[in-house]
């Protein structure tokens, strides 16, 4: 609970309605000591009070003036224009009886609130004194109200508890007996500070008055009560209301024998740091009365602006962040995309033009063989054999008759017509040429490698001396193109499948070779090309 505001009647803030129905007065009736010494009386049915405040709650305090015998006046109250609530009622004799409480609202939402009294005649006078204001707030700027029972008043000695329906909140609190026998001390924040209580019948004590001592930041000041006199409630005890704003201490003790009762005090306060060196005050709801000034909201509007900029901050880091990860997952995305619409690119491939038809062929083939007496024997065999088309690791293909480098390179001081150009092999047992990848098997010398002597001598022209030719071993890279890879030569223009010619072969009554080259050869097995013929 926060600090309760004390708001007088005569506040400019507080609304009479109409204004000239209300008369102002400064007391009821001798010793009725109404707060502040003024008080607002109505008697016109419809006559209206209006007050805006912030808070949690409020209540309305008035004077009854003769309750018994008059009755008491007919005010109907309301927050917010809600449902309206009647005055309270209260057994107070037939007295003149200041401070009654006429209305407590319930506790309200903290906020800005409207309270209205609408006198609806019939009744006794209504007698308007002050109202109280429970701010929820601890540095409320306005006369704050501090009840007797407040935990920030310290007392030492024995203090008993009293208190009356016409006593602030119905409780006051009795001065120990004799003199300096208790004190009462208050530390607060402000400019100003009021004292107020109820003095006891002197005249059980000879109609000495009541003397009290109040000490406020070490000086001493004594209030001196009035002889022979009766009780008297809501008595001003003490007051001070030009103290510089800060921290003060006030205290009081009893100097004699004539009780003093302590009902409540009120202190100015200017907001900021706080007001009250004790808890907080025992009133009845209320909040910071807009007739007083508005409360300090200076350290709760720093608190909520810093939690905003807080909070805005983190979003905007948090929105930022999402921005980044969703933009480098579009891009992502996009080169993904990207590569599976452009496939990587094959790579380049050259492509031999000297391409060779894969139609099946049917070369004849010729196979002579020595007979002893020095004839031959010839067979002519027919074989079926596919045309792959691949050319020679190291032979292109050249003239009709010639047969692959390796066979060139054993002729003696030949010449070769390789593509149509006249070149000069280099000869000798040890020769390899150059673009040979297996010369081993293109009948090359070389060290350790045995081929059996040739077997067999055929011509390519009928009546021709015989010439040696390259025996084809499966085992040979050269097998498949070295011969007819050209086949532009001899080609009967008539049909684009024509084949050369084949030239007819006659036997020969030879003896086996006995040549210089075919002693020197490392080996070489020779037999005629084949001649293929469109099948």
């Amino acid at each position: 609970m926060g600090k309760v505001l004390i708001i007088d009647d005569s506040n400019t803030n507080i609304k009479y309605t109409p204004e000239n129905s209300w008369s102002s007065e400064t007391l009821v009736g001798p010793f009725s000591n109404e707060y502040g010494t003024s008080i607002h009386k109505s008697t016109t049915r419809g006559d209206t009070m209006e007050y805006t405040f912030e808070g949690v709650g409020i209540s309305v305090y008035g004077t009854l003036n003769k309750a018994t015998s008059q009755g008491q006046p007919n005010i109907v109250f309301s927050i917010d224009n809600g449902s309206p609530a009647s005055i309270s009622a209260h057994n107070v004799g037939d007295e003149i009886t200041s401070h009654i409480l006429f209305y407590q609202s319930p506790v309200l939402v903290n906020g800005t609130h409207t309270l209205k009294a609408i006198s609806t005649g019939g009744g006794s006078a209504f007698y308007f004194d002050f109202l109280t204001v429970d701010t929820a707030r601890e540095d409320p700027v306005g006369d704050v109200i501090v009840d007797d029972r407040d935990l920030g008043v310290l007392y030492s000695g024995t203090w008993d508890q009293s208190g009356t329906e016409s006593e602030y909140l119905y409780t006051t609190s009795k001065t120990p007996k004799g003199p300096n026998g208790g004190t009462a001390t208050f530390t607060f924040e402000g400019t100003a500070i009021a004292v107020y209580g109820t003095t006891d019948s002197n005249g059980r004590n000879g109609g000495n008055a009541t003397h009290v001592a109040f000490t406020l930041d070490g000086t001493t000041t004594q209030y001196n009560g009035i002889p022979n006199s009766g009780a008297i409630k809501n008595v001003q005890l003490f007051s001070n209301q030009s103290l510089p704003n800060g921290k003060h201490t006030l205290s009081f003790t009893l100097l004699d024998a004539n009780i003093c009762y302590f009902d409540y005090l009120v202190y100015t306060s200017k907001g900021g740091s706080g007001s009250g060196s004790g808890g907080d005050g025992s009133g009845n709801g209320g909040g910071g009365g807009a007739g007083n000034g508005s409360s300090s909201k200076t350290n709760v509007g720093a608190i909520v602006g810093g939690v905003v900029g807080g909070i805005a901050v983190l979003v905007l880091f948090v929105l930022g962040l999402i921005f980044c990860l969703r933009k480098r997952k579009e891009r992502k995305s996009k080169a993904e995309e990207q590569r599976a619409a452009e496939p990587y690119a094959l790579p380049t491939t050259k492509t031999n033009t000297n391409t060779m038809s894969t139609t099946a062929k049917t070369a004849k083939t010729e196979s002579r063989t020595y007979i002893a007496g020095g004839t031959t024997t010839e067979q002519e065999s027919t074989v079926s054999r596919p045309f792959t088309g691949v050319t020679s690791s190291f032979f292109d293909g050249g003239s009709p008759g010639r047969d692959s480098i390796a066979y060139t390179a054993m002729q003696q001081s030949q010449s070769s017509h390789s593509h149509g150009v006249g070149i000069h092999v280099p000869t000798g047992p040890d020769y390899r040429h150059p673009d040979m990848l297996y010369p081993q098997y293109e009948g090359m010398p070389s060290s350790g490698l045995y081929r059996p002597p040739p077997s067999t001598v055929l011509s390519d022209e009928p009546d021709s001396p015989a010439q040696p030719q390259y025996i084809r071993s499966t085992n040979e890279k050269s097998r498949f193109h070295n011969n007819n890879n050209n086949p532009s030569t001899n080609v009967n223009q008539s049909s684009p499948h024509s084949l050369p010619s084949q030239p007819s072969f006659t036997p020969h009554t030879i003896s086996p070779p006995t040549s210089s080259f075919a002693e020197t050869d490392s080996g070489l097995r020779l037999i005629p090309p084949p001649h293929y013929t469109a099948d």
